[in-house]
């Protein structure tokens, strides 16, 4: 088993309340409030996109396989682009710098153990931040400010002539739901040509954490139910001498011990 953790393989990770302590998406809204006036209160695109989720929800009383599941996921698209649209319509990131962002970095607390989990393995793993996040520039400043380096960050991110946003996001990059990830995971396992672990905490962690070799909820992720819901098990980390192939919870402490 010693032997099994010191095979290479490619570490891809979740941000939003994987790696972090809470969501930061808040607070790259939050900085357009920060830096602007006369703004429309963001409770108006909360509302435009849980009447929207809502909506489509009703349209699925149960998932209960990874058909279903993968069908979900790429309906979500549309209702994640419904609040998109209406913030790059309003332009409610318009005009906000690269440093704006980083300086809202400033309030990101990291989960207890990552980086130590980072600087034992970054010599030795190709290392990937995956997330639906809305700022590239924000998760890049969050991990500068914990010393730590040497993860590829894959996130959408806003456009920038020079430093300043266009209130636009940016077309090359799209990660809005679990099926998207899906898609930069096998890109990811292409151009490596390794085993791929994927740790995430969330509904739109489900399907990479089910097509990675190895999939990690992080201890307290809401993952487990719906892929439980979905026939597949969550091991007990306490039953894991290594990291190995299947699906178990943990928390960065626990992953740092095991590898």
């Amino acid at each position: 088993m010693a032997q099994a953790a010191r095979t290479a393989r490619v570490v891809v990770m979740d941000w939003d309340e994987t790696i972090t302590k809470r969501d930061t998406t808040a607070l790259v809204a939050q900085t357009a409030y920060r830096c602007k006036s006369g703004l429309t209160d963001f409770s108006h695109y909360t509302k435009i996109y849980m009447d929207a989720y809502n909506m489509y929800l009703a349209k699925w009383l149960e998932r209960n396989n990874l058909e279903q599941e993968i069908e979900f996921q790429r309906g979500l698209k549309e209702v994640e682009m419904t609040l998109i649209s209406a913030i790059e319509r309003d332009g409610l990131f318009k005009g906000l710098t690269k440093g704006d962002l980083a300086e809202s970095a400033n309030a990101v607390e990291i989960q207890p153990g990552f980086v130590e989990f980072v600087k034992k393995i970054q010599n030795e793993s190709p290392l990937y931040i995956l997330s639906v996040n809305w700022s590239r520039t924000l998760i890049e400043a969050a991990l500068q400010r914990a010393g730590v380096t040497g993860i590829t960050v894959l996130a959408n991110e806003l456009e920038f002539h020079g430093n300043v946003s266009t209130g636009h996001f940016e077309s090359d990059i799209d990660i809005r739901t679990g099926c998207d990830k899906i898609v930069e995971l096998r890109k990811i396992k292409e151009k490596h040509g390794l085993a791929v672990i994927y740790v995430g905490d969330s509904s739109g962690d489900v399907l990479p954490i089910i097509e990675a070799d190895t999939g990690v909820v992080i201890e307290g992720g809401r993952a487990t139910k719906y892929i439980e819901a979905l026939g597949y098990t969550v091991d007990n980390v306490e039953n894991k001498t290594g990291i190995v192939p299947g699906i178990y919870g943990a928390s960065w402490k626990q992953l740092l011990h095991l590898w």
